[in-house]
């Protein structure tokens, strides 16, 4: 179906929980039409439930004819009835999306002192470590701002509650972007410069490239993009997938 922009009243299927693993996931569809606001790009929705305004990333699938939104890993504690409007159903067919809510640490150099900012955003699938890519600047991406960074370590969703979510840290180059965009400037006591110094170092000599799968990132190569800038004793610090996957690379290297 068309994903007009703006709101609409339509039935909708609302999915809640683990989108594509073994973790409890739990699925309605409105009895009857509900109003739903589209964002700029389709990509997003709002929808109220229970008096409250939920976002969500929108997985309708090809020739489905209402929309499929998912809303996040966590459960309502009481599942939704049918007096509230919301009937039990089952995963639509086809929903082949891998949108996941995650918790960012963007970390930066500004003046050579080392910053960081936080928020949760919507990413379109898991990262590993040393991939690179665009990270969306609000929570959700429908304003299409978007800031070059670098993962430094990755965590999956373990569960359904918030401090089970998906995690990054990545590195940027602009931290004014999210300045601007209020993102929350934070400390993270116990992590020595000389981690993230070691680790940023890393990220601008290799890159992973991966492929989702089901909520997480399969690594599927490792590039090398400086190799006399390689510190050997940084290696440790990479997770065993990446330091093979550069292994890999070293050998096919002329």
């Amino acid at each position: 179906m068309s994903t007009a922009v703006g709101t609409t009243v339509t039935p909708v299927t609302v999915i809640l929980g683990d989108l594509h693993g073994w973790n409890a996931r739990q699925v309605f569809r409105s009895a009857s039409p509900v109003p739903v606001t589209f964002g700029a790009t389709g990509r997003f929705l709002t929808l109220t439930v229970r008096g409250e305004e939920r976002l969500g990333a929108v997985l309708t699938p090809e020739g489905h004819p209402e929309p499929v939104v998912y809303i996040g890993g966590k459960l309502p504690r009481d599942p939704w009835t049918a007096d509230e409007g919301w009937l039990p159903t089952e995963m639509p067919l086809g929903v082949t999306g891998e949108m996941v809510e995650t918790d960012v640490l963007a970390v930066a150099w500004t003046a050579g002192i080392l910053t960081r900012y936080s928020r949760t955003v919507w990413l379109d699938r898991a990262y590993r470590p040393m991939e690179r890519f665009l990270l969306p600047v609000e929570p959700a991406n429908d304003i299409t701002l978007d800031v070059p960074c670098r993962v430094l370590e990755a965590s999956p969703a373990m569960g359904p509650e918030e401090e089970d979510r998906a995690s990054l840290v990545v590195v940027v180059d602009d931290a004014e972007t999210l300045q601007a965009a209020d993102w929350q400037q934070v400390e993270w006591p116990g992590v020595s410069t000389a981690h993230w110094v070691e680790l940023e170092a890393l990220s601008r000599c290799v890159e992973s490239v991966a492929a989702p799968l089901l909520g997480h990132a399969l690594l599927k190569e490792v590039i090398v993009h400086d190799l006399p800038a390689l510190q050997p004793r940084s290696l440790p610090l990479l997770p065993r997938d990446v330091r093979d996957g550069l292994e890999i690379a070293l050998h096919a290297m002329p």
